[in-house]
């Protein structure tokens, strides 16, 4: 049987802008283009065995559908696309071989963002940093511009390229993974297979509206004594409602997961949504927050 060699390459940079200049529509590229060869690329690990340490992620991918993701905008969405790669990589470990590569200027501080934001990621799919800052490695011609850059390549070479300067995660993911699945002789997966459609119930709120609880806490314009009494208003109902407090708990603790905390509401109510994580979440050992004087 012929061995399949695939290389599928995701990256927060930029593959191809359509844009109009004098009634002409110009296109501007991100990375190896279809038919080109794939130059090699070796990052750097960020957890656990592999982190600190070179990763040859074509080498590893040899033999494979090689995913590798190179992220320029770490933010909701981009999460969300990650996790639907990373789950099809996953869920074809045979064929698939997938891998992550964030691009920073600052790697100790994108390290630590990371680590904060883990148990938002994908668990099983390699996590690695570049050494070539934002722009990634010169061989690879990426566009910063650009949101994702995703390149499709079998036996070293290009066959697809995908860019998006904004992601729609369902649309985007299904996108890059149909073609392959195709060509591995699979059917195009669905959506709850790649966990991108919600099979939970309705989350129980214990009857209260959690978006107006939270919504005064984490105004942005707010006054320190306007947070504090919307927490105090928030604080009465979840003496009353285990539920609802911990359903808020669990919201705030995805918050400071995927290191957005400092995205929402004044420090003030950064301040109470650690606190309602820790206090109303499942026990950790974890120093209670503090108050910031």
């Amino acid at each position: 049987m012929a061995r399949i060699s695939f290389i599928l390459i995701l990256g927060f940079a930029s593959t191809l802008i359509a844009q109009e200049k004098d009634g002409v529509v110009e296109k501007e590229f991100s990375g190896p283009q279809v038919g080109e060869s794939l130059p090699a690329l070796v990052t750097t690990g960020v957890f656990d065995d592999l982190a600190g340490k070179p990763q040859d992620l074509i080498k590893q991918g040899d033999g494979k559908t090689a995913i590798i993701i190179f992220v320029h905008q770490f933010t909701r969405p981009s999460i969300q696309v990650l996790r639907g790669l990373s789950t099809y990589a996953e869920n074809n470990a045979e064929k698939v071989h997938g891998s992550i590569v964030f691009l920073t200027d600052d790697i100790p501080e994108m390290e630590a963002t990371l680590s904060r934001a883990r148990r938002a990621l994908p668990q099983k799919t390699i996590i690695t940093t570049s050494p070539d800052g934002l722009e990634g490695p010169g061989s690879y011609g990426l566009n910063r511009k650009m949101t994702l850059t995703v390149l499709v390549a079998k036996d070293g070479k290009v066959t697809g390229n995908h860019a998006f300067v904004s992601t729609t995660a369902q649309t985007d993911v299904l996108e890059v993974v149909n073609p392959i699945a195709k060509s591995i002789g699979q059917r195009p997966p669905t959506l709850a297979q790649l966990g991108m459609v919600q099979t939970r119930p309705a989350p129980n709120t214990g009857g209260v509206n959690v978006r107006a609880l939270l919504g005064p806490v984490i105004n942005k314009m707010a006054t320190e004594e306007m947070v504090n009494a919307a927490a105090k208003r928030a604080e009465a109902i979840f003496a009353k409602n285990k539920a609802a407090a911990t359903h808020v708990a669990g919201i705030a603790q995805r918050i400071i997961d995927t290191g957005r905390l400092e995205s929402y509401g004044t420090k003030r109510g950064q301040y109470y949504l650690k606190k309602w994580a820790e206090q109303f979440g499942p026990k950790k050992d974890k120093e209670e927050s503090k108050s910031p004087n």
